[in-house]
């Protein structure tokens, strides 16, 4: 039950994740590029990755099933920022590619075709990383 109760907290944490950079991007894109309101709101958010994707990391390299639920969120929020044409995402990408590629375990084979789906969509500045 414990397991249980980690993974399901675990889920909580993400969504919230998700749904602080969703807004954030929302409100980036609210703003005229560039401008202070836009530069700080994309602060905001590359600071609150900066200092979770540390302790990600760390949770990841703890088994193979945090490494494969990690991923998932993961996966799951590229998508959702992909889907609102993110702005902040080639800045994020980054971050998250050691999420991504966790050392820890093979990405199923749909899983690594959702991520290539992403890969094809996404701008060519983004594309780059592995």
């Amino acid at each position: 039950k414990p397991a249980a109760q980690r993974m399901n907290a675990l889920f909580h944490a993400f969504i919230l994740c998700q749904l602080w950079t969703l807004y954030l991007e929302e409100l980036a894109n609210g703003t005229t590029p560039s401008s202070e309101p836009h530069n700080t709101t994309v602060c905001i958010l590359l600071d609150f990755w900066c200092k979770l994707v540390p302790s990600i990391l760390q949770v990841t390299v703890q088994s193979k099933v945090l490494a494969e639920t990690v991923n998932l969120h993961f996966l799951s929020l590229l998508e959702s920022l992909l889907e609102c044409n993110s702005t902040v995402l080639s800045k994020l990408l980054p971050l998250w590619t050691p999420i991504l590629h966790s050392p820890i375990f093979n990405m199923p084979r749909h899983v690594s075709q959702r991520l290539d789906a992403c890969r094809e969509v996404m701008p060519e500045g983004v594309r780059s990383y592995p």
